[in-house]
């Protein structure tokens, strides 16, 4: 005598993937970053806060990244079977001085851009660090501007050089 039965069982294996992203640099703008997890799923940061949420991913082993412009790649493989709340430090990527817009030269495009921050409350200069140390002075302001004008165009000394 053999008798068989079926039944479909569903189980719960989908699970929250959250955390939050942070720069090493102490950059205070989080908005903008991109988070994404195998290419399949991302996220964009909306606030400053750094707190995103992948949610409902099935159980697995997945590529989780984030990314924004001026900062190295950040993120890893990691196996994903229960509730994630994982914690990514992005790193500057190496820059320029003085090379406010990222474009990988000095030229005047540079001054332009530190000038729509500075006084049209324009996008920072990514990395931020790239826009702290053109002249002397520890704060960013019109004489950065002035410093790397002088240099593109007088033969000034360097970003990132002089006395104060």
């Amino acid at each position: 005598n053999v008798t068989a039965e079926s039944m479909q069982v569903a189980t719960a294996n989908f699970y929250n993937l959250g955390g939050s992203v942070t720069f090493a640099d102490g950059n205070p703008y989080l908005s903008g970053v991109e988070v994404g997890i195998d290419l399949t799923s991302s996220s964009t940061l909306t606030d400053d806060l750094g707190v995103f949420d992948l949610s409902t991913q099935p159980a697995g082993t997945y590529a989780v990244t984030a990314a924004q412009a001026g900062y190295e790649p950040g993120g890893g493989i990691i196996d994903v079977y229960s509730e994630i709340d994982l914690q990514i430090e992005l790193v500057p990527a190496p820059f320029i001085n003085g090379d406010v817009d990222y474009d990988g030269i000095l030229n005047v495009s540079d001054a332009v851009y530190l000038i729509n921050y500075i006084f049209a409350s324009g996008p920072y200069p990514v990395p931020w660090a790239a826009g702290v140390n053109i002249d002397p002075s520890p704060t960013i302001n019109i004489s950065d501007a002035v410093y790397l004008i002088n240099y593109i165009f007088n033969g000034g000394p360097p970003p990132g050089e002089g006395t104060p």
